[in-house]
């Protein structure tokens, strides 16, 4: 399908009340079946399940209005979703970087200096004096 044609097929479809756009969805399974074109599937587990409620929604003829309500909050519940996923992926690009860098920049029991400053603050945020380090041995 080509853009123009997406286009012009979400135009029509915007104009269509709900009741209209089961018919649709029935229409386009219905030419896929005869025609033998394989389902696409969900594009995620979450919109596998959001097929499934509206399906069992339709199936229970429940009036459009509260079939886009849910399907609107699962849409919202998708972002959501979509927006944990990218901020725990970013976490955990944060953790490797920070680990390399770590592991790259410092002798073998050397104490992180970002460490050393959360330690420091910690014990001035209890109302202790900061501990100095103790002495070098080697010196």
């Amino acid at each position: 399908m080509n853009e123009f044609q997406k286009a012009r097929l979400e135009r029509l479809l915007e104009t269509l009340p709900a009741e209209r756009l089961d018919e649709v969805l029935a229409y386009i399974e219905f030419l896929m079946q005869r025609h033998g074109a394989k389902d696409p599937g969900a594009g995620s587990p979450l919109q596998a399940i959001a097929e499934k409620v509206e399906g069992t929604l339709r199936a229970a003829k429940m009036p459009g209005v509260a079939i886009k309500g849910t399907m609107d909050v699962m849409g919202t519940a998708g972002r959501i979703m979509d927006g944990l996923v990218a901020a725990g992926k970013a976490a955990a690009a944060e953790v490797r970087k920070a680990a390399h860098e770590g592991v790259a920049s410092r002798e073998p029991g050397a104490v992180p200096s970002g460490a050393r400053e959360a330690g420091k603050a910690g014990e001035e945020a209890k109302g202790e004096a900061p501990k100095e380090p103790a002495p070098d041995p080697s010196a």
